[in-house]
């Protein structure tokens, strides 16, 4: 019997075009599932400042509050203040609100950082802007005694300072004036504002009972100093001025005399505090 060629072939044509239509598929499956490359991580937006200004009054020896704004600010960003943190609070993504201890009317500007949580931080802001040196006020050395009775009596409090216990007292001439001494011969006493408030001692009305002479030097905690000096008594009583030019605020104050004494007196002393 004679077999048809074709017959046998057929089968194997067959199979040799399924091999082939089979490779071609794998290769595509390999070809549509090869990894593609991962996505890049997003970038937060970068932190900007786009201005400052106070709320309300800037006083000096007051806590001002300060309002930054800019964008892409995070929950729990903090402002720095020439690179002192302050307390600050989130109030959006393009406001904080800080608070500001202003201790010093000479100053005049301030360089604003905003840091986010992760230690972001904006860009330098150098903000300009002028303190107020509050208002003035006098305490007077009779405030502090009495019209009539004795002459001479402790010192405790005027007005807003705080003069301790035993260190001063007050007297009275033979010409109704009043003045505030040390309570014994003495090189040195203090007085302070009271209740740990802070202010501007701006100058000392003062006068001298000695027969000599002698120098007043007043200075406070954050260093600053001045100075008069006292001639010898004469009559009538010589009254001078004990200027500071202070600008920055303290709370407590040292009266220094060069030679011990009890007889150098104050008057008045002119000051500022916030309104």
């Amino acid at each position: 019997m004679t077999i048809d060629p074709f017959l046998w072939l057929t089968p194997v044509l067959l199979l040799a075009i399924l091999g082939l239509m089979g490779f071609v598929g794998c290769q595509l499956f390999l070809v549509d599932n090869d990894p593609k490359p991962a996505a890049s991580p997003k970038t937060a937006a970068p932190l900007q400042v786009s201005g400052a200004a106070f709320v309300g009054a800037a006083t000096a020896c007051s806590v001002a509050r300060l309002r930054v704004t800019g964008a892409n600010f995070p929950n729990g960003a903090q402002v720095q203040w020439s690179g002192a943190a302050l307390p600050t609070q989130f109030v959006s993504a393009t406001q904080l609100d800080a608070s500001v201890t202003l201790s010093d009317t000479a100053l005049t500007a301030a360089d604003i950082v905003v840091v986010g949580p992760s230690g972001e931080k904006s860009p330098l802001f150098h903000f300009t802007f002028t303190v107020a040196p509050g208002a003035v006020r006098v305490a007077l050395a009779q405030e502090a005694g009495q019209p009539s009775g004795p002459n001479i009596g402790p010192v405790t409090t005027v007005k807003d300072f705080d003069f301790g216990t035993g260190q001063w007292a007050w007297l009275r001439d033979t010409t109704d004036v009043f003045s505030l001494h040390f309570s014994s011969p003495g090189t040195t006493r203090t007085f302070a504002f009271r209740n740990g408030a802070t202010g501007i001692l701006e100058s000392m009305t003062v006068r001298n009972f000695a027969g000599s002479a002698n120098t007043m030097t007043v200075s406070d905690e954050v260093g600053q100093t001045a100075s008069v000096n006292l001639p010898a008594l004469v009559q009538p009583i010589q009254v001078l001025t004990l200027t500071t030019g202070w600008r920055r605020c303290s709370n407590s104050i040292t009266v220094r005399l060069q030679t011990p004494s009890a007889d150098a007196g104050i008057i008045e002393i002119t000051y500022r505090l916030p309104a």
